[in-house]
């Protein structure tokens, strides 16, 4: 009996489950999900599912250590090529722009903001962004992904930089966040 063979995900049916869609037009290079809520990349939750995992503990750890009010963000793609070095190369240029797109906007890589010229900081970037590169990106160069880069930093500014208490929160996360330093996490 042949057991049927799982398709492969594709850029479009993948779509992470804690995250929403950000809908920025002129974007063809990655796709672009964001919450509110800091949250685990995709490979952390795994690990952090899975109690008998060897990386459970020193995952439980780093989380816990990690400040709630920046930007947790992460690239892949995964879905983009069978071959490794391609989807390394894509992912590759994808961090590196967004990274340049925070700097530019004056943002270090955790979305925290820098003093400006004039002495005012701007607020800081929080909460969880998740970037996936689509097959555009393989051909684009490089200016059309920081100018993509650069338009998703924009709407991320805009959602941080609007009232926060009007918009919907999951506070599910920074409860379950204060159990990672409450559980007894010594080896014994």
């Amino acid at each position: 009996m042949k057991i049927p063979s799982r398709p492969p995900r594709t850029a479009l049916t993948y779509q992470p489950r804690y995250v929403k869609p950000l809908a920025v037009p002129g974007i063809s290079c990655f796709r672009a999900w964001y919450s509110l809520d800091p949250k685990p990349a995709f490979a952390s939750r795994l690990i952090l599912d899975n109690p008998s995992h060897v990386l459970h503990l020193a995952t439980r750890r780093r989380l816990a250590l990690r400040d709630m009010e920046t930007l947790w963000w992460n690239v892949t793609s995964n879905t983009l090529s069978e071959k490794k070095v391609v989807r390394s190369w894509c992912s590759r240029r994808l961090r590196v722009a967004f990274a340049e797109a925070l700097e530019v906007k004056g943002f270090d890589r955790e979305g925290r903001a820098w003093a400006r010229q004039n002495g005012s900081t701007a607020a800081c970037l929080r909460g969880s962004l998740e970037l996936l590169g689509t097959e555009d990106i393989v051909t684009a160069k490089f200016t059309e992904v920081q100018e993509q880069a650069g338009s998703i930093v924009d709407a991320i500014v805009k959602i941080c930089s609007q009232n926060t208490s009007s918009l919907p929160r999951n506070d599910n996360f920074r409860r379950r966040q204060s159990t990672f330093l409450t559980d007894d996490l010594s080896f014994r």
